[in-house]
C-alpha cells in the first residue's frame, strides 16, 4: 500500500516537472518571437522595444538599456535605454570605471544583479551623468 506521504511527494515532483516544462515552453516561445523581429524586422529600435517586451514576460525589471561600446573612442552608444518601461533618448557617453557597464564592456560577462543597500549607496556616490528618471535609483537591472 502506498503512503500518503509518498502521494503527496509523487504528486509535488509532477507539479514541479510541469513547471519546468512550462517555463521552458514559454522560454522557447520567446526566443522564437524575439528571433522572428530580428529576421522580420530592419528597423532596430522597435526589434530592441520587442526584446525588451518578451524579457519583461519572463523576468522583473526597472532598467533595459543596449549599448555598444567604441574601443578607439571609449564611448558608449545607448541604442536603447528603457527605466520602468519609458524609453530615454541618449548620448553618447564615456565609459566610466566603477559602472556596470564598463564591467561589461571590459570583461564581456553578463550581469544579473540586484543591489544590495551598501551597493546602492556605492553607487550613488559615483559622479556620473545617470539616465532615465533621477528622482529614485533603479536596483534591478539587467545588462548584457
Amino acid at each position: 500500500m502506498t503512503s500518503l506521504a509518498a502521494v503527496i511527494t509523487n504528486i509535488h515532483r509532477q507539479k514541479e516537472a510541469a513547471l519546468r516544462v512550462r517555463r521552458t515552453t514559454e522560454q522557447l516561445a520567446m526566443l522564437n518571437e524575439i528571433g522572428r523581429a530580428v529576421a522580420e524586422l530592419t528597423d532596430l529600435k522597435t526589434a530592441l522595444e520587442i526584446i525588451r517586451q518578451q524579457l519583461e514576460k519572463l523576468v522583473e525589471f526597472d532598467f533595459y538599456a543596449v549599448r555598444v561600446f567604441n574601443e578607439e573612442t571609449r564611448t558608449v552608444t545607448h541604442l536603447a535605454v528603457y527605466e520602468s518601461g519609458k524609453y530615454w533618448d541618449q548620448a553618447d557617453t564615456p565609459l566610466i570605471p566603477g559602472t556596470h557597464a564598463y564591467r561589461i564592456f571590459e570583461t564581456g560577462e553578463p550581469i544579473l544583479h540586484l543591489l544590495n543597500e551598501e551597493e546602492i549607496e556605492e553607487y550613488k556616490s559615483i559622479p556620473y551623468p545617470r539616465i532615465g528618471d533621477y528622482s529614485h535609483f533603479t536596483t534591478s537591472l539587467i545588462f548584457v
